[in-house]
């Protein structure tokens, strides 16, 4: 299965995932927004998926590196690392872990 797809996070924000699969390795890359007042971002993504990695009771880990990106009148650059377990079935994510805070904790795919 890939994780590819349209995700929305229980914060309310939408994550477009692209799942690049080669022979060694699976790369994730996303687009996340938000439009809520007072909640507004964007960022982008990129990491990978581990999916048999011991976790949480889950499939997989999937590790990466996420960067705000500059949205008119909204002074956000932050940026970090993430963690997020993978459930069995790959449908909903959850962040264990992160080097900044990163307000998505709880990704379900649409």
């Amino acid at each position: 299965m890939s994780l590819t797809g349209v995700w929305v996070g229980t914060d309310g924000s939408t994550t477009h995932i692209t799942e690049i699969v080669n022979d060694t390795s699976r790369t994730i890359y996303w687009t996340s927004s938000s439009s809520i007042q007072g909640s507004q971002f964007a960022n982008e993504f990129t990491g990978y998926y581990l999916p048999n990695a011991a976790n949480l009771g889950g499939t997989g880990i999937l590790i990466g590196n996420w960067n705000d990106v500059p949205l008119p009148n909204i002074g956000l650059s932050n940026s970090g690392t993430l963690w997020i377990s993978v459930s069995q079935d790959e449908n909903t994510m959850d962040q264990f872990g992160a080097s900044e805070t990163y307000g998505t904790v709880r990704w379900i795919r649409q």
